[in-house]
């Protein structure tokens, strides 16, 4: 229930059913010839097909080859102007870091602050500080995250450029939508979409209709959830990570209802898009995928299942330093541990995804206390469990989260069965 967040737009981002401005190119244009000269002009035209090539297998899922590519334009882009060389080590850093740990992004990290530094405009900053704040985001790091948000808007203020502009409302948009902010994410959304459509900037049409889905989701109104998405999945065939993003929303609309027929085979549907995919490691989205399952297998009570699918997920989750996604799941592993009545593991776990919840994030702090309302309930205390569901359903309550206050209904409606089911047993 966290996006993914949609990139900036590069030759190539084009989609079925939009147009971009620059359709991108039918074959890549022929190296000059060894004893030929190479001019800026050829190199910038060299490393535009290249970026285009990769985005195209990108797109296709086959990100292991786009990587290879990506770095490639990289590689050729020292021959060419400053401009070229920030832009193509930009692209690169932003789809490589979706699937490297920390300490493996810290090369092109540095040679992106040394570009951006000499280039010293703002467009080059802004696109630094917005890239950083994208991996600090997907890392649970809120505060810095926001903190290179609110740099980018500065300078994007000393521009007149609306693509500049789009990015930074579509980084915050994904930003608000991770803590629960969910009335700033709707603002910064809707902004995004009309200057995407103007700008014709379709794969980002296409990414803030897929957050205002994820956002109508979260508010519970399913209806329109399902319209937006819907757009995108028959729009997106050719980019593989919105599609399943946005059947995975759908899986979780399914959810939602209760429909876990519905929701098993969206999940099934997503996980089919991945058969064909060469990608280095799980995406951001694929892992956000495992936990919509997760979800799935609580409302079947299958506790043996998710325990044991946290813990193959676990040591990448740390690894990666994704933080929000590792203390969602760890919840998820708590709560099943209490239900198979082993108490003191599940205090454990839920200590370990205390300590991975984001600051300043209210949404996995919403997760976290009902999480713990239902391991003390489940061990015999009633009285703070109720504390802990109070705040959970408040928090709820304060900012929309509708999402999880039905799904909160449900642990409640299943704590009582269960208490019901050990009174009879006791008489």
């Amino acid at each position: 229930m966290v996006p993914e967040f949609c990139y900036p737009h590069a030759p190539g981002d084009s989609v079925v059913g939009y147009r971009s401005r620059r359709k991108p190119s039918a074959q890549l244009r022929p190296h000059p010839r060894p004893n030929q000269p190479v001019t800026s002009g050829d190199t910038a035209a060299i490393v535009a097909d290249m970026i285009d090539s990769a985005n195209q297998l990108y797109h296709q899922g086959l990100v292991s080859d786009a990587l290879t590519r990506f770095r490639q334009a990289s590689s050729t882009a020292r021959d060419g102007s400053l401009d070229l060389q920030f832009s193509s080590t930009l692209i690169l850093f932003e789809r490589s870091a979706n699937f490297l740990r920390p300490e493996e992004t810290l090369r092109e990290l540095s040679t992106l602050r040394q570009l951006a530094s000499s280039l010293g405009h703002a467009p080059a900053l802004a696109g630094l500080h917005l890239a950083i704040a994208r991996v600090e985001a997907h890392r649970g790091l809120c505060l810095q995250a926001r903190r290179h948000i609110e740099i980018a808007q500065q300078l994007a203020e000393q521009t007149e450029d609306p693509k500049l502009r789009f990015h930074v409302d579509l980084v915050e948009a994904g930003l608000e939508i991770m803590v629960g902010n969910l009335v700033r994410a709707l603002e910064l959304s809707s902004a995004a979409l009309r200057t995407a459509e103007a700008a014709g900037l379709s794969v980002q049409v296409l990414g803030s209709l897929a957050n205002l889905g994820t956002i109508a989701l979260l508010r519970g109104q399913i209806p329109q959830a399902r319209s937006y998405l819907d757009v995108v999945i028959r729009a997106a065939v050719a980019v593989t990570h919105l599609r399943g993003g946005a059947i995975d929303c759908l899986a979780q609309a399914a959810l939602y209802e209760g429909d876990v027929r519905s929701g098993r085979r969206l999940i099934d549907e997503c996980k089919s898009l991945e058969i064909n995919a060469n990608c280095p490691a799980l995406s951001w989205g694929q892992i956000s995928l495992r936990i919509t399952e997760l979800y799935l297998l609580e409302q079947t009570s299958d506790w043996p299942g998710i325990v044991s699918r946290v813990e193959s997920l676990d040591q990448d989750l740390e690894a990666r330093q994704y933080r929000l996604l590792r203390a969602v799941a760890l919840c998820l592993k708590g709560r099943a541990l209490a239900w198979l009545g082993d108490h003191s593991a599940a205090d454990s776990v839920l200590s370990v995804a205390a300590e991975c919840t984001p600051a300043g994030a209210v949404d996995p702090l919403i997760v976290f206390e009902a999480s713990k309302a239902v391991c003390l309930a489940l061990s015999g205390d009633q009285e703070s469990a109720t504390v802990h569901l109070g705040r959970a359903t408040a928090a709820c309550r304060s900012i929309g989260h509708a999402y999880h206050e039905r799904w909160i209904a449900r642990l409640i409606d299943a704590m009582s069965t269960s208490r019901l089911h050990y009174d009879a047993s006791r008489r």
